[in-house]
């Protein structure tokens, strides 16, 4: 295991090739059991349709981690090459695709440097906070204040929110594979966290979280290294400010 840790494109391959052996037969066993249903025409409160609905909560669940698995590999296994690139174009890319239809809620930042990446990564990275910030957040004026602090050889970032917060004792759980802290209650199979911290890693970078401390809420903090004076031009599909 320790080699393949040492070689990310290894074990993209592999997830890669599980993920194909584990789709399909989850497809069939989904579609066998809407045909089944639907020719047993099971009353919901009987035994029998109790035991149906269980096994077809079963059945999401299993479908949604290989939902999960595959944005794993498309996000980190196809990795593009490292350059500079502009995170205030990246940063309008990511509010233009996060789900704020719902809130309603205001995201202002910081003017943002040009650092060395993976620009479809890093958009990925900061939609995914910003989603999560909009996620977790008090029904009464939502916010997200993106921040920005040059720290030595590094760049600190904080996206702070103004939601429900995370315990102390559980701010290092939600950054494993498929851990949710809230259940049902909120939606989401708890892979977005894991993937962000993934990135920020092959960035250089690492990342944690904190209470806010503006009020309510959580500051989600991650670091990337400061580009060097010789590290090439913008890459165009991250240039341009908001």
């Amino acid at each position: 295991m320790d080699r393949m840790q040492e070689r990310p494109d290894a074990v993209a391959t592999f997830l890669s090739a599980a993920l194909h052996d584990l789709v399909g037969p989850v497809n069939q066993v989904r579609a066998l059991f809407e045909l089944l249903q639907g020719q047993l025409d099971l009353d919901p409160n009987s035994e029998t349709g109790l035991f149906a609905r269980h096994l077809k909560e079963a059945i999401t669940r299993l479908g949604s981690r290989a939902d999960s698995l595959r944005l794993y590999v498309t996000v980190l296994g196809e990795a593009n090459p490292m350059r500079a690139i502009d995170l205030n174009a990246i940063l309008t890319a990511s509010i233009a695709t996060a789900d704020r239809a719902e809130t309603k809620a205001a995201v202002v930042s910081e003017a943002l440097p040009v650092v060395r990446g993976d620009a479809s990564q890093l958009t990925f990275l900061f939609r995914e906070l910003i989603d999560n910030a909009l996620k977790f957040q008090r029904p009464q004026d939502p916010q997200v204040c993106i921040t920005v602090t040059s720290i030595g050889s590094e760049w600190q970032f904080a996206i702070t929110d103004n939601g429900i917060g995370i315990e102390a004792n559980k701010r290092e759980l939600i950054f494993r594979a498929f851990h949710r802290l809230n259940g049902d209650e909120y939606p989401g199979v708890g892979m977005g966290l894991t993937i962000c911290s993934r990135i920020v890693e092959r960035h250089g970078g690492r990342m944690w979280v904190e209470d806010s401390k503006r009020g309510p809420g959580s500051t989600f903090h991650f670091t990337l290294p400061r580009l060097s004076r010789d590290e090439g031009s913008i890459d165009p599909t991250g240039s341009g400010l908001r």
